[in-house]
């Protein structure tokens, strides 16, 4: 059975997506000029229509996962759901089934419980908690949207002009936030109008995150992506994730958000 630090590690490795972004100092290569025979030219215009696109509220999934870091690999299954923006919970589960690892969070508040060293750890879901018990930041925000795969719609980033990139044949713009030392960079499939490919820059330019969203196929009626490949360079690590079963937007029992101190459990308290 593999170690527990190890298999923590690798589920919120799923997740990393709040790292830091870009500012507008960073230089990226240049993107070509968007062809005329696309519906689009303009980065207002395909706003608008990513957004009035149906979108992802809650979601139920069982995933393969396969992690490889520094020439080691782990690979499993595991549950995800989301409620909403706030409420989540991930379940990596053993080879027999049962749970090795529980995740949840709820409310601005999280959990987590490591089945193998019977270790229940609670605290803010803010980033410098995270980064107490993983050693790196996470926003669960950003978590929560990247697992919907909502990377377009956040209110707060500010578009860049519209380009695109002949050889993925996609259109291509960059996002800047007011508050973020950092960019991110979308690839979006101008017959879908789904991203396949995104990246997240330091304010150096050094790329921290690439995502790339595969095989889309209609799950209740959204276009959603059956595989997605992150790649971390810095860490040397690379992650898939492939969905086997997959629901959209149906109801989820609020009790499934509560995770309870299993009897015999070590508590650390982060706050």
């Amino acid at each position: 059975m593999p170690r527990a630090p190890l298999l923590l590690k690798s589920l919120f490795l799923i997740l990393l997506a709040g790292l830091l972004g870009a500012c507008a100092r960073v230089e990226l290569p240049p993107i070509a000029q968007v062809p005329p025979s696309l519906p689009f030219s303009d980065s207002r215009d395909l706003q608008a229509a990513l957004s009035s696109q149906k979108k992802i509220l809650n979601l139920t999934a069982l995933a393969d996962f396969s992690l490889v870091s520094d020439g080691k690999t782990v690979s499993g299954k595991e549950v995800i759901l989301l409620q909403g923006a706030k409420a989540m919970r991930l379940e990596m589960l053993s080879p027999f089934g049962p749970p090795l690892l529980i995740l949840v969070i709820r409310d601005g508040r999280f959990s987590a419980y490591s089945v193998a060293a019977r270790r229940y750890v609670r605290g803010r879901a803010n980033s410098f908690n995270f980064s107490r018990v993983l050693g790196f930041p996470l926003e669960i925000e950003e978590v929560n949207r990247l697992i919907r795969t909502d990377l377009s719609g956040d209110p707060e980033a500010r578009w860049g002009p519209l380009g695109y990139d002949p050889a993925l044949k996609t259109y291509v713009v960059d996002l800047h936030f007011p508050e973020e030392e950092g960019k991110r960079r979308l690839w979006i499939d101008p017959a879908r109008l789904v991203v396949v490919r995104a990246a997240r820059y330091d304010h150096e330019g050094d790329t921290i995150l690439e995502a790339e969203l595969e095989d889309y196929g209609l799950v209740d009626g959204i276009l959603f992506p059956r595989r997605l490949v992150f790649t971390l360079p810095r860490k040397n690590t690379r992650l898939s994730l492939a969905y086997g079963q997959v629901t959209l937007n149906g109801n989820l029992d609020p009790s499934l958000f509560e995770l309870v101190p299993p009897q015999g459990s070590r508590i650390t308290d982060l706050d």
